[in-house]
Order: structure tokens, then sequence, then C-alpha cells
């Protein structure tokens, strides 16, 4: 049987697909009870695990994607959104009409190269910003850990070349000139990027001294983006220990894929020929490629990103630095685990994604920093990712910042974070319009901050994989916004912290120490009583 008579036969009815997709949020969320009006984002998900619990409802015939979870993000309103009875035929849906690589460019790729796309807008503007800057770090993503057992060099290398060997992106380099527009290159092999350091009796805490020294001092950074690979690790090791530093450029990966990276790393050197990794899908990047491009050539998406963005800036006054950015003064303030457990709970009570809470106080304390109470945009850091099975698992750059616009920040902080939500789903069918597009269509910079939000999840992978657990994780990078605030949750550094990172020559030290005051109060305040009204940001304006 085939077409539509096979998929309506094997399409689940309402109540086993309840069952399912139980089933499915359980495994995913770690909660072995789901109810029927459990909130997926309430509980834990985010769009990575989104991506997964899609990915395993429709291997089991319910036919779902991203956007009905976003919408629909109970069991009950899932289901009763999803139209059981008359599943569509098992085609593949249509994308836009788009040519990846001109053929004209076949012919020119270099010996070696297995495969090419063109560049993203995203990867252009980073490589581009890097360059011109002549800052040594900006975009070099580096994450570093201690393992407390004696190092195997041998191990090591071989994980490290099937490390290389799996993902695309480690293999990769930029071409900005030989064909006709700027590609990433994908090559059969690459050099070794590896490098060790042998420190006889040297403490944990002396390695990892060490392994700061490298990156700081040794490192040849910028990488290059025209060779292949564009990272480097570097193993320092003691006599009942070692370190290890991988600096990645940000133009090839995200902060979730260096993660994803890190993981399967310590796999394969944890369980050496026994380490069996799923597999990465293919497609994943030409298909976040079409979807820009589809988005580039939409004036819908265009002109919902100039009305998002028609709002004077809060900090700068749309006055762009001299140069680029330089955010190189940080402010980090510790969470305590209480107060995030605290903020868990009254994301439950709201039905309302942690991150929706976190970036609520984020808009109350920025506006009252800028003494705005109405028309309160902030850049937010997106996931883009396709959705495809599997492409978590898919090392790529695969994210976006765009302008968030809540009308008001007055009202209850439950309010408040509701806006903020809704705002954001809202913005979810044009995510895919790079930054730098909204920046030329505006003439100006559409916010000067940058909120991020990141729940560490896919790192607490590498604490279970047998043997010595890693320890003394840290994660750096540095973005080209004069004020970009993250908030990490369970993180391998230092649990759950806010951070600040600004340029102090246009953001000033006292107005940046400041939004941190307020923001920390914000979030004690947020957990304390969510249907509690700040006067302060009712009269701020």
């Amino acid at each position: 049987m085939t077409g539509r008579n096979a998929m309506q036969e094997l399409t689940p009815g309402p109540a086993d697909a309840a069952a399912i997709v139980r089933e499915i949020l359980a495994v995913h969320l770690a909660e072995p009870t789901i109810g029927l009006d459990d909130d997926f984002y309430a509980m834990g998900g985010d769009s990575l695990i989104a991506l997964r619990v899609v990915a395993d409802a429709q291997a089991r015939g319910i036919e779902v994607t991203l956007r009905d979870l976003l919408y629909n993000s109970t069991v009950r309103a899932l289901v009763a959104a999803l139209d059981l009875e008359n599943a569509p035929e098992d085609t593949p849906a249509k994308g836009p009409d788009v040519v990846l690589l001109p053929a004209v460019d076949h012919a020119l790729l270099p010996a070696g190269v297995v495969s090419a796309l063109p560049a993203t807008k995203l990867q252009v503007g980073m490589i581009y910003l890097s360059e011109r800057s002549g800052d040594r770090e900006l975009y070099q993503s580096m994450t570093g850990w201690l393992v407390p057992a004696a190092f195997d060099e041998a191990s090591f290398r071989t994980a490290l070349r099937r490390l290389i060997e799996r993902h695309d992106a480690l293999r990769s380099s930029f071409d900005f000139g030989g064909l006709s527009v700027p590609a990433q290159l994908i090559w059969s092999a690459v050099e070794s990027p590896l490098t060790i350091r042998r420190m006889a009796g040297a403490t944990p805490a002396e390695l990892t001294a060490a392994a700061h020294r490298w990156h700081q001092h040794d490192l040849d950074l910028p990488l290059d983006y025209e060779r292949a690979p564009l990272f480097r690790c570097h193993v320092a090791v003691g006599g009942d220990a070692f370190h290890v530093t991988l600096v990645v450029h940000h133009a090839i990966i995200d902060g979730w894929s260096l993660g994803q990276v890190l993981v399967d790393l310590l796999t394969l050197y944890a369980q050496g020929d026994h380490a069996s990794l799923p597999p990465v899908p293919d497609g994943v990047a030409g298909r976040f490629l079409e979807s820009e491009l589809a988005a580039l050539a939409d004036p819908v998406t265009a002109t919902f990103w100039r009305n998002e963005s028609n709002v004077p800036p809060l900090l700068t006054g749309g006055v762009r630095p001299t140069g680029v950015a330089n955010a190189d003064v940080t402010i980090e303030t510790a969470l305590d685990t209480a107060l995030v457990d605290d903020l868990r709970a009254v994301a439950r009570t709201l039905e309302l994604p942690l991150k929706s809470l976190l970036f609520g106080a984020h808009l109350r304390a920025l506006g009252e920093l800028a003494g705005r109470s109405d028309d309160i945009v902030s850049g937010l850091v997106v996931n883009t990712r396709p959705q495809i099975a599997g492409s978590d698992l898919f090392a790529g750059l695969f994210l976006n910042t765009v302008p968030i616009r809540v009308d008001s920040v007055r009202g209850t902080w439950a309010e408040l974070c509701r806006r903020g939500y809704a705002a954001e789903r809202r913005a979810a069918p044009y995510l895919a319009y790079p930054l730098g597009q909204i920046e030329v269509d505006l003439n100006r910079p559409p916010f000067d901050v940058v909120f991020n939000f990141t729940n560490f999840h896919v790192y607490q992978q590498a604490r279970h994989l047998g043997g010595p657990a890693p320890e003394g994780f840290w994660v750096r990078g540095k973005p080209s916004f004069p004020f970009r605030v993250d908030v990490d949750i369970d993180g391998v550094q230092s649990g759950s912290r806010l951070v600040v990172a600004f340029d102090p020559a246009v953001v000033a030290d006292r107005d940046a120490r400041a939004y941190v005051a307020r923001m920390a109060d914000a979030l004690t305040e947020l957990a304390t009583d969510p249907l509690a009204v700040d006067d302060r940001a009712a009269t701020s304006a």
C-alpha cells in the first residue's frame, strides 16, 4: 500500500498519538510522567530538545513540526492541532528552488575538496569582522577541560582523527576570491591540528594555567579562514592528569555544536574501538542555506524585521562604534542554585519557558537603565538549526541574532514575560533572515544590546561516559556586540551565572554595573512573586 492510504493506516489516532508523545517527552525531558497539560517549554524543553522530540514523533508516524510544538506546547493541545485523520502523503516538502553552488564553480574547486556550499551571510559577516577588527580573539571559540587520568596519546590521536572524519566542519575552510561566490570548502583530509606539551610532575592547576598561556600567547590567532582545519587542539600532559583545549573559528560551528564536538571527542577517547556514535545526517548545511536564501528573497520577511526594529536604540543612540565593538570588559555574577530552582518552578506555574522568564527580567532591567518603559528592543540569539532528524548532532553554524520588540515593560512580571514570549513566537517564521541584512535594510544596527540564554545540558553527557570524569570545564568566546548579556544555566564552568561583556568605549562601566545589579534584583523579585507590579518600571519613562 502506498501514498495517502498507507500513511493514514500507519498514522496513530488521537489517543495513541497522545500516549506516544507523552512517552517521547518523558525520555527527552527526563521526567517519569508527563501530563496531558504539562507544558513542554515550562518543563525545561528548548529548541534543541524540540528537534529530537519532533524527529522521534515523525519516526513513529506522527506528522508534527517544530512550529506545531512551538504554538501547541502541551500534549493535549498538540494532538488536538494535528490533522491525524488526513495525514499528508509521504512526499518531501518542496523547498525553494535554489542553486547552492553555481555550476561554473564546480570545475574550479581545488583538488582534495569533496564538497562545497556558498558561505552563509552570517559566516561571511563573522570572517569580515574578525579580519577588519584586528582582534585576535574575536569569533575564536574556546573550550577546555581537565581529565584526572594518565594520557594515552595513541588513543587520543585516533579519537581526534575519527572526530575530524565525522564532522565536515572540522575539515573546512573558506574561499572568498577564487569562485563566483564566497564558499565553504569541505576537504577529504586535513593535517592534524593537535599539539602536545608534556609537563612531568605538573599539578592539575599548573596544567590548566599552561593551557591558558598557550591560547593567550603561543597560538596564532585568528585562525586563517583560507586554510583547513579551522580549529586547533592542544593537550598539556602531566603525570596523572591532562588538560585539553579546543579552539575553533566561530564561522564553522556554534556554541551547541562546540559542546557536541566535545562530547563526541570524549566518547571516542573513553570508549575507543567500542565507541558507537549515532550517524550524522546529510543535507543539514544545505537546508539551512536554502532557508536563508528563501528568507532573503521574501519581502514579507524583510518588512517584518524593519517593523520590529523601527525603534530608537536604547543605550548608544544608534551610533556605531569606531570600528568593530571591543567588548573586552566582563562582569560575572553567580546565580544561586536555589534561585534557579525557584525560577524553574515559576516557569512551570506560568507555563512559560525558563528562557522567557530570564528574557523578561532582562527587558525590564534594560528599560530601567535606558529610562524607557515602552517600545523596548533587544537582540536575542536564536537557534535556526534545520528540522532534520539528528540535526542536533551535526556540527555547524545554525544561529542568528534578531531584534525582539515588546511594546511595554510595565505591569506584572508574569505579563512582561508572556509579552516577551509572544514576541519571540511572532518572530519564529522569520528567523532565517540574517542579521547582517537587517542592518543593511535599516542602515544602522537594529539593537545595541544582545541577550543569549544557554542551557548546557549537552555537556552533562560528558560526565557519564565511563572512566575518570572530565572536570574543570571552561568556555570562552568574544562577540562583536557592544553590550552582550549571557545567562548560563547549569554551566560546565561555574554552575549558573549571569555574564555581561561590554565595550567601555560605547557603554559606561557604571551603566553596565547598574544593569547587572538590576538584573540580579529582577530575577529575585520574579522568583519571589511573579504577579507583583514593579513601580520602578511603571515610572521610569
